[in-house]
């Protein structure tokens, strides 16, 4: 197999050097860093949301569920922007950047709490 030469890699110290710039510190993801950012961000969401459906729903209806899912999921974006746009003439901007970072985790340690989420992990377990 050749490789592409279009494909460059990143500088290093000997391509660098006598252009008196400061060297280049790379610094690859650990996996730490990966399952931080999963957990931090809604990347990860997808995964854990697929499982739960594919474990919770019987296969004969998984195709339905999942459909209604993404348009429900899809439908209500017009309405966020609907109530955003007259929002921001009333509410500062960061206001409600700040909100719509904050009221996402709180609903969802409410859901973890109050929603018997843990039973759901007990009753049809990941490892098997």
């Amino acid at each position: 197999m050749a490789l592409n030469p279009n494909i460059r890699s990143p500088p290093t110290t000997q391509s660098r050097q006598g252009t008196g710039g400061p060297e280049p510190q790379y610094q690859w993801p650990s996996e730490e860093r990966i399952l931080i950012y999963l957990v931090c961000t809604p990347d990860g969401m997808p995964v854990i949301w697929g499982t739960l459906l594919q474990r919770l729903v019987p296969p004969e209806m998984i195709g339905r569920v999942a459909s209604l899912d993404f348009f429900v999921s899809i439908a209500f974006m017009p309405v966020s922007i609907a109530i955003a746009g007259p929002l921001s003439l009333i509410v500062p901007i960061p206001a409600i950047f700040i909100v719509a970072g904050v009221a996402p985790t709180l609903l969802a340690i409410v859901a973890l709490l109050a929603g018997r989420m843990r039973d759901v992990e007990t009753r049809h377990p990941l490892d098997t």
